[in-house]
């Protein structure tokens, strides 16, 4: 899907930077060392771990959830036949939901309500269609309660689904979204707007007629396009800015700062969680270019 905007996003972002005076996004205090943990796979959607701190990401070439076990070990198919695989989400109790119908013709025909949630068993990889009636869940979040947020990158339709399983449509209808994370006490929703404006913003759970911009990038690289997201200390966004091959993270004062560039188009990102290996404070982004990278000491 994010090829066929490819040239058009490009574009204007190159207009934007030959036109603005204004300065891009500067490189962060903290550099990270970028270094390859997987490489020459196909186009990677989505990523993060599960309990046992195992890496997940889906996969769209083979359209499937994959694992990696520990540090240096070779991917693995854990679930197949996800059409379009989109975001993922954690319930806590051995199952991952991901995102189905992620694809240009969903997010365009909102309504159709095409895309729906997939749940894996974390143990056998077996597979049950769960929700239905989404936009396109492209990100995936889940509540603690048990409840859904699953957004549209091209429409403004970010869809919620209670902890019954009750699909309400275009719950925020403030402007198509991408990324999603939920906030340490889960009263806001972050979601990142890849198209003008180009920004993060949180959203009250509980209103969201209340948006809030944490994060903008100077105008410069306003064609970014910003794709997966990730919380950090005190709610701090990290964010893969997809056309601009670069990892941003937020600089507590309204803007961006850049913790790593020359990717291959990253779609998401997640830090390491405790159990096999992977490091806590260390940064993991898939990438359409079939990689998965690791940041390290991101935070």
């Amino acid at each position: 899907m994010r090829r066929l905007l490819l040239s058009a996003s490009l574009a204007t972002a190159i207009v934007l930077a030959a036109s603005s005076s204004a300065q891009a996004v500067v490189p962060c205090a903290i550099t990270p060392t970028a270094s390859n943990v997987v490489t020459g796979q196909a186009a990677l959607e989505s990523i993060t771990f599960d309990e046992r701190g195992r890496l997940l990401y889906t996969d769209r070439g083979r359209q499937a959830l994959m694992v990696i076990s520990k540090p240096g070990g070779a991917p693995k198919v854990l679930a197949k036949g996800i059409v379009d695989p989109g975001g993922i989400a954690l319930d806590g109790k051995g199952h991952a939901w991901v995102g189905f119908g992620n694809n240009i013709t969903n997010a365009t025909a909102p309504a159709k309500g095409a895309a729906g949630l997939v749940k894996v068993d974390l143990k056998t990889g077996r597979t049950s269609v769960a929700v239905r009636g989404l936009a396109m869940a492209n990100g995936v979040v889940r509540t603690k309660s048990g409840e859904f947020f699953a957004s549209d990158d091209l429409a403004p339709s970010l869809d919620r689904v209670t902890a019954k399983g009750k699909v309400l449509p275009a719950w925020s209808s403030v402007a198509p979204t991408n990324g999603l994370a939920l906030s340490a006490d889960g009263r806001y929703l972050y979601a990142n707007e890849s198209l003008s404006p180009t920004r993060v913003v949180k959203i009250d759970v509980r209103n969201p007629a209340k948006v809030t911009a944490v994060a903008t990038p100077p105008e410069a690289d306003a064609g970014a396009f910003l794709d997966g997201l990730t919380l950090g200390a005190k709610d701090r966004p990290y964010v893969a800015a997809w056309v601009a091959g670069e990892v941003w993270s937020g600089d507590g004062k309204g803007g961006f700062c850049k913790l790593a560039s020359g990717l291959k188009q990253p779609s998401a990102v997640a830090f390491g969680r405790k159990g096999s290996g992977f490091d806590t404070k260390s940064l993991y982004v898939t990438t359409y270019g079939g990689s998965v990278v690791r940041l390290a000491k991101a935070r």
